[in-house]
């Protein structure tokens, strides 16, 4: 692995968001993750069909005009915002630890006990 750039002081962009917190989500918090990255999942799969379709020069290419795109694009932007403060936070509903915090401890702590329970149940 290469040393990372003396600008950039992470070999990755992982390492940028790793150790800074963690959090617990609910159903609720889950659910809303969960519709966002669909949102954005379905705003890239149109934007990208427009594209093949204008590449291949289709009859039948999917077409709007600039301010529709740049609504697709607010949105998809709108959806990737949510999903992160609800990340960033917690939700309204779930709790964010910091990390090196007792409640950090407590969260890790929490993680193997409901790993090694997931791994038990796994096995017949």
């Amino acid at each position: 692995m290469s040393a990372p750039h003396k600008s950039i002081p992470h070999d990755n962009a992982f390492d940028v968001l790793r150790k800074s917190h963690g959090v617990i989500l609910t159903e609720r918090e889950t659910a809303h993750i969960s519709t966002a990255l669909q949102g954005i999942h379905t705003i890239a799969a149109i934007l990208q069909q427009r594209e093949l379709d204008a590449e291949l020069e289709d009859d039948s290419t999917l077409s709007f005009g600039p301010s529709v795109a740049q609504g697709l694009i607010s949105a998809l932007a709108t959806c990737a915002k949510y999903a992160e403060g609800i990340v960033d936070t917690g939700g309204i509903a779930g709790q964010c630890a910091i990390h090196d915090t007792p409640a950090y401890a407590e969260l890790e702590a929490a993680r193997w006990r409901v790993l090694e329970a997931n791994r038990k149940g796994a096995t017949p």
